[in-house]
């Protein structure tokens, strides 16, 4: 869809829009200080520049109920 190469669909829009809305409040459950040396594909980089992770993980919780929003007015994106 984002590409154009598949027609838009509100309603796979609005399912999408709603998984990533939970994915983005759940994502960072595990990720505390006590897992750091625990096996996992986490890259170094989130522990190293942990205040950096931490921003972007909370504006993606900060902004992805806006798109849930969007998507309950029916707004398509530009």
């Amino acid at each position: 869809m984002a590409s154009g190469k598949v027609p838009y669909n509100a309603n796979i829009v609005a399912r999408n829009a709603t998984y990533l809305e939970n994915l983005a409040q759940t994502s960072w459950d595990g990720l505390h200080e006590s897992t750091k040396d625990e096996k996992s594909r986490t890259l170094p980089e989130t522990w190293t520049q942990k205040a950096k992770f931490d921003e972007i993980a909370d504006r993606m919780q900060a902004e992805t109920p806006s798109w849930a929003k969007r998507r309950e007015r029916g707004t398509r994106p530009a």
